[in-house]
């Protein structure tokens, strides 16, 4: 959840800040306010006082027990920020998609060119840095060969040379290195901040016919490649200057075949490019395996309640790890392949020096000795380690990036498929008048493009205009040709005229969600005539407000929620939240209006959700209100309030678009549309004109009476609001809220003004600390899944470094051994190189692959958590951090931890090794050593803290940007509706630089590390060095391999810490979903009691269950979290086998809470029993529970995949019984006419295939195939016409007569045939009996006679209506009893 400090508006003029809930805005004594360069001149930067400064601050915080904040990160200067970067960005891609179509070089072309000034000062110092590490190759040889001369001065001032150089090289590579990362993250952050405003600019459409998966894996996988090897280019780049100089040196100190060296190494070269290609396959499919597993798991965290309760939580799962297998399998191909190629790399240094060596010795032209021989091998180390091992990183690097670039251009080129006026200017349209607000005429709308045999496409662009001027108008061929062609809207021909009421009606699947979206301009391809006035009737823009049938809420207050970015009103705010019957839901909030909501809403009903929706367009002050539905999710009090009080009321004087399933209400609209099966227009008018049609369209379920006397009626009910509202002046409004407002409501509202937004039990942030234990633990999963995995890992890493010690001292045996026996020398050397090699191969495939074996483990047991995890779980985590440990971290754990701990392991083993070495050679530097080591762990602990800490804060901050990501994913058009593009624009930009800023911050502060660290070791090795000079009697060739290896360990050890803290923070990530995976799981899934019950009998020891489907609630008491108060207080009731048992009542009262309380999605407390046939569900594992008991949910849930998958994930049934089941209720042709593959259709973008009605067919359709004893609906005929309703009840009826149905419904005329109703009120039954009961005192009454909670509610739904559900109540019980009546 986010915090107050998120949702408070900015003053004017200034940037809004998001920032996390461990901040304050108090003032921070630790406050950071200047960039990254802290204010120091260039020298003062080379000497690393601004990484000085940054990490002591960040450390200061920590030491004063705060969490690190985002006011102690160095800021970011004009240069940086991600808004203007990306303009630039945008604007290059741009010019250059005039010239043709984006490639992955024009990308690259288009980036590169807003980075080129700091790419040049990139590689200016890395210059700077080559030149004098170079020159160290040059100063050890004079240094060696002034020992082997035995002139000890000259050794000494070489030596002081040779370290003054790798000093200074030290401070240009850590600030060559510090500014290539800062690259690294402008680059990252440009383009999330593009990807994000190419998907800002699209409509729903397009973003839900795109691959959402590839779109969250490219801002969260993909980047995290980027971030880390795109600095290895500059390496390639540098690289060619560094081989050139080298082969020069070379030459001069071993003749010119002292080049076969460089040449050998580079030969390498075309190996790596060749091993990167080949790894590259295998990263492509991983990425395509990656986009499947994350889009599936954002599905399921989506739709996670419905998941739990059909008990599909191991058919997600297998589905899931199948894909994930596959991904691992590819990743593992793909590190074979590149660890091969390292392996090569780590040893070209010995094979091509020996080749060498062997090659000078036999031509003869050049003499050698260890001066030579170990200066170069320092040189050709460098060279291997910076350049070949560089390059095999860029080249690897390089072919991802073009999948990448393609990754991204597939997003960019995404087409926004808002249609486009079509041409008019035939006299054949009638136009549009000064009097009506919008006009159709021979309009036709398609979702999926149609092809025209005379009218061929020229390009491959979706927004495509039907209609030309040789082509003016219909003619009755076109006609005929339109309807093959399956259009959702047909022919439509007729004006909205301006202030009217216009109530859109039809059957599911008719086309009015479509025919609102056309005003959207959601809908890809029309044809015809269709416009809207731009202007209102004060000359302004016409604004329009959304009303969608599935209602879209952010993570913020409700206040946010209805504001929706729109300046506080608090007298405007006050009548609309009255008028949209909110104030009752404000009381039982515990922050009222301030209440912060959970993601998508999760702890409000469907009702308060809608409200807020319609809130949200009130107060919008649009001209034209499009409303979907929105009185389905309400009880029919609400209904009616909402409709005479906010829609008849506050919105007298505009012009509103209702589409409803509630007939009853069109009697007070001004026209009614009515839309047949096909999208035509069948009839429109007024209710009085269309009475017969309404008639036939309420399916015999309502009675109309005479319009003059029920608009009469109906006006009475409201006509002080109506009067009210008929006041267009803003302070007339006011002024009669003001007078009406006497119950307090607008004083109760600016009480809780002031009051801080909160949630209870929001989830803290995850602060996570690296311990032994963490890698032991890590090891053990690994151990799990590769036998001895440890101890495999420590022999091939020993032996790796015999190997290469081995090789080493025979070098050092080059003078003392005689002629004849050279040969043999040199075959020891060729032969040890080569097991080197082969070894490194070994050591790095078997981490690599234990690595990625573990991390399969580990997913599942993420996997596996987050399915088992409470409902609760879920209501106070949002799915931004759920898919930042699955994608971020997950490819973290993938793709860093391989690479970082294969070098911390290979490189600290190197280090002890040449340690121990110079130590038996000279045992006096035993002494330098251990400083170095003390110096080393010192602030090796000093400095853990500051990098890992900083790399938590980086984690946390990028979660908020997925969150972000997800939020306008689900609401691209309310937000494009209420035109807040532009604000949710700003706050992605700001949230990216947050991101920025704190990623900086983790590489200037390891920087500051790796800087010091190196500092540190070349003051040891300086010291070191002169000790093995100044002890006389040491073998030459012992002090040279000491000397350069003081020199190799110098690189080496400030690498190698470095990684070790990258691992460290790299485990964050694992410790992060370790969080995950020991969140305690619900119930368990089996238990021993199931194998007593079955369905089916196999044995006498079993018994069948449900058999009856009896239902009892004993004293249930049910709460959703252990401080809350209880919403189930002491519930009790009985369904008897077969009872149809409709459920009603106001909001809050508890329905769903006892659907909550029945599938065990929150658990009773102790003393509550529900019974099911007598067995106690609380005995039962959950899936014997929830499979056993069908449900149509309120909201209807499909996820990707084919329409078969989604009635049977679990693979149970033939496609014969699939096929009975739709036939069943009634989509079999449906599906045979508009799906292509039949059930094999893929369901990804479901909205352009099914409506929201045909969508809780499919779920009517699970329930058939289920054929379980209980049938729970949960207001599932809310968002369906009262024929679909129908035949819903009508399939219940025929289908499930043997079953206990528990309905909860809003609408009463589905219920008042059932056997009894149950009142809720206050969390405990009001009342339970026959609905007949609750009606009248006796069967001889006519009409409502008794006054209970059911009898006024049925009342509410209007005088006619009311009696049609009084004569069905009677008619049930007459017949149910067998009385005469």
């Amino acid at each position: 959840m986010k915090p107050d400090t998120e949702n408070k508006k900015p003053e004017q003029g200034k940037e809004a800040k998001y920032i996390n809930g461990n901040q304050t805005e108090q003032e921070d004594p630790c406050e950071n306010k200047k960039d990254w360069k802290q204010g120091y001149n260039l020298i003062s930067r080379l000497f690393m006082m601004h990484l000085l400064r940054i990490s002591v601050n960040v450390k200061r915080v920590l030491q004063s027990g705060r969490n690190i904040g985002l006011s102690n990160l160095q800021t970011l200067s004009e240069d940086e920020l991600c808004e203007r970067n990306s303009s630039i960005f945008i604007q290059n891609l741009e010019n250059a998609q005039k010239n043709g179509p984006l490639t992955p070089m024009k990308v690259w072309k288009s980036l590169i060119s807003v980075f080129k000034k700091k790419g040049y000062v990139v590689l200016f110092f890395s210059f700077i840095d080559t030149s004098l590490k170079l020159f160290n190759s040059v100063a050890l040889n004079f240094c060696i060969q002034s020992l082997i001369d035995s002139n000890q001065k000259m050794a000494y001032v070489w030596a002081a040379i040779m370290m003054a150089s790798m000093f200074f090289s030290s401070l240009f590579r850590q600030y060559s290195w510090t500014l290539g990362f800062n690259f690294n993250t402008h680059l990252r952050a440009t383009f999330i901040d593009t990807i994000y405003r190419k998907i800002n600019k699209l409509s729903n459409f397009a973003v839900r016919s795109a691959n959402l998966g590839k779109v969250i894996n490219i801002v969260s996988s993909d980047m995290n490649t980027t971030e880390l090897k795109f600095i290895y280019l500059f390496q390639m780049i540098i690289g060619i200057y560094t081989l050139s100089m080298a082969c020069i040196i070379l030459a001069f100190r071993l003749g010119p075949l002292g080049m076969l060296s460089i040449v050998f190494l580079i030969l390498i070269l075309p190996i790596q490019s060749l091993i990167g290609k080949i790894a590259s396959r295998f990263t492509q499919k991983r990425v395509l395996k990656s986009d499947e597993r994350i889009k599936l798991i954002n599905e399921i965290i989506e739709g996670i309640r419905i998941i739990k309760i059909y008990g599909w939580e191991e058919a997600m799962r297998r589905i899931i790890d199948k894909i994930r297998s596959d991904e691992v399998s590819y990743n593992i191909k793909a590190y074979i392949s590149q660890y091969s190629e390292k392996a090569i790399s780590s040893s070209s240094v010995l094979i091509s020096s020996c080749l060498t060596f062997i090659i000078i010795y036999y031509e003869g032209s050049y003499e050698l000795n260890y001066a030579k021989i170990f200066s170069s091998i320092e040189m050709l180390t460098y060279i291997k380690a910076n350049i070949i091992s560089f390059c095999g990183q860029g080249f690897a690097y390089i072919f991802e990036l073009q999948i990448f670039l393609r990754r991204f251009i597939d997003i960019y080129n995404i087409k926004d498929i808002s249609s486009h006026k079509v041409d008019y200017t035939s006299s054949n349209y009638n136009k549009i008048q000064p009097n009506e607000v919008a006009k159709f005429d021979q309009f036709y709308s398609f979702w999926k493009e149609p092809s025209f045999k005379n009218n061929q496409q020229t390009n491959n662009q979706l927004q495509t205009i039907l209609k030309t001027e040789e082509q003016p108008g219909l003619q009755e061929s076109d006609t005929f040709q339109m309807e093959k062609l399956n259009p959702t809207l047909r022919n439509l021909s007729f004006a909205i005229k301006n202030k009217e009421l216009l109530a859109v009606v039809g059957k599911v699947g008719c086309g009015k969600t479509t025919f609102l979206q056309v005003f959207l301009n959601e809908i890809p391809y029309i044809k015809g005539y269709y416009e809207v006035q731009p202007l209102n009737d004060q000359g302004k823009p016409l604004k329009m407000a959304y009303v969608e049938q599935e209602p879209y809420i952010f993570s913020s207050t409700v206040r946010e929620n209805i504001l929706f970015g729109s300046q506080f009103d608090q007298e405007w705010y006050s009548l609309v939240v009255k008028n949209c019957c909110l104030l009752p839901d404000f009381e039982q909030m515990d922050q009222g209006d301030l209440t912060v909501i959970g993601e998508r809403g999760v702890n409000l009903s469907g009702g308060q959700k809608a409200r807020i929706c319609l809130a949200r367009a009130v107060y919008s002050k649009a001209d034209l209100y499009l409303l979907d539905d929105p009185l389905s999710a309400v009880d029919s009090k609400v209904a009616k309030d909402l409709f005479f009080q906010c829609i008849r009321g506050v919105l007298k004087e505009k012009t509103v678009i209702l589409v409803t399933h509630q007939i009853h209400f069109t009697r007070n609209c001004d026209r009614i549309a009515i839309l047949d099966e096909s999208g035509s227009l069948k009839s429109i008018g007024s209710f009085e004109e269309l009475h017969d049609d309404l008639k036939v369209l309420t399916a015999g379920q309502l009675k109309f009476e005479n319009m003059a006397s029920k608009m009469g009626d109906s006006t009475k009910y409201s006509q002080k609001n109506i009067d009210i509202q008929s006041q267009k002046s803003q302070k007339e409004v006011k002024e009669v809220e003001k007078e009406n407002s006497s119950d307090g409501s607008e004083n109760q509202i600016e009480e809780k003004k002031e009051e801080k937004p909160k949630q209870a039990n929001q989830i803290k942030p995850e602060n996570v600390n690296i311990t032994f234990s963490t890698y032991t633990r890590y090891l053990k999963l690994i151990n799990q899944v590769i036998f001895l995995f440890p101890l495999w890992l420590f022999i091939l890493f020993a032996c790796a470094e015999c190997a290469f010690t081995t090789y080493n001292r025979a070098l050092g045996y080059f003078d003392s051994v005689s002629e004849e026996n050279k040969d043999k020398l040199f075959g020891f050397w060729v032969g040890f190189a080569f097991l080197y090699m082969i070894l490194n191969g070994f050591k790095y495939i078997t981490l690599s692959v234990g690595i990625q074996k573990g991390n399969k483990s580990l997913h599942n047991k993420m996997l596996e958590s987050l399915v088992r995890a409470p409902v609760l779980f879920f209501d106070r985590t949002s799915s931004g951090n759920l898919m930042n440990k699955f994608s971020n971290d997950i490819s973290l754990l993938d793709n860093l931890l391989p690479f970082c701990s294969c070098d911390s392991l290979d490189i600290f083993s190197n280090f002890l090794n040449l340690m121990i070495t110079c130590i038996v050679f000279t045992p006096y530097v035993v002494f330098p050593a251990i400083a170095q080591i003390i110096l080393l762990s010192i602030f090796f602990m000093y400095s853990k803290e500051i990098i890992i800490k900083i790399r938590q804060m980086d984690l946390m901050q990028k979660t908020p940007v997925f969150s972000h990501f997800n939020s306008t994913l689900q609401g691209v058009i309310p937000i494009k509706v209420y035109g807040q593009n532009n604000t949710f624009l700003k706050k992605m930009s700001a949230l990216c630089n947050n991101s920025q800023r704190a990623n900086m911050s983790f590489w200037l502060c390891s920087r500051f590390f790796g800087g010091y660290i190196q500092s540190i070791s070349i003051l040891c090795s300086t010291v070191g060095v002169f000790i093995i000079i100044a002890i006389p009697g040491q073998s030459t060739s012992q002090q040279a391999q000491a000397i350069t290896y003081f020199m190799l360990m110098v690189d080496a050890i400030q690498w190698c810490l470095r990684q070790m803290i990258t691992t460290d923070s790299v485990m964050n990530s694992f410790e992060r979903v370790n969080i995950l995976i020991n969140q305690s799981p619900e119930a368990s899934l089996y238990n021993e009691n199931d194998k007593k019950y079955t369905n089916q009998l196999s044995s006498n020891d079993q018994i069948l269950w449900p058999s009856q489907g009896q239902i009892e609630f004993k004293n249930v008491v049910m709460k959703y979290s252990k401080e809350l108060h209880p919403v189930l207080k002491g519930l009790n009731f009985k369904a008897n086998s077969g009872e149809k048992i409709g459920c009603i009542g106001r909001t809050g009262a508890g329905k769903s809470s006892i659907l909550q309380a029945l599938f065990r999605l929150t658990e009773s407390e102790a003393g509550s029993s529900i019974l099911i046939d007598g067995v106690d569900v609380s005995e039962l594992g959950l899936h014997k529970l929830r499979q056993n008991i069908s449900i149509i949910p309120q909201i209807p849930f499909v996820f990707g995949g084919t329409i078969r998958r989604n009635l049977d994930p679990l693979n149970e049934y033939k496609d014969e019984q699939i096929w009975e089941a739709l036939r069943n209720v009634e989509l079999d042709k449906y599906i045979l006419e508009k799906c292509k593959n039949g059930i094999e259709t893929d369901m990804t973008v479901a909205s352009s295939v099914f409506s929201v009605g045909q969508k809780q067919l499919i779920c009517l359709a699970r329930a058939l195939l289920k054929r379980n004893k209980i049938l729970v609906l949960d207001e599932a005929t809310a968002n369906v016409d009262m024929e679909t309703d129908n035949l819903i009840q009508k399939t219940i009826r025929n289908k499930f007569q043997e079953c206990t149905v528990l309905t909860i419904a809003h609408r009463l005329n589905t219920i008042a045939d059932y056997d009894k109703v149950i009142v809720m009120n206050d969390g405990v039954v009001a009342e339970y009996d026959a609905p007949i009961n609750l009606l009248c005192n006796s069967l001889s009454d006519q009409e409502i006679t008794k006054n209970t909670i059911f009898s006024q509610m049925v009342k509410n739904t209007g005088k006619n209506n009311s009696a049609n559900i009084f004569q069905l109540a009677k008619e049930k019980y007459l017949s149910a009893n067998q009385v005469d009546q």
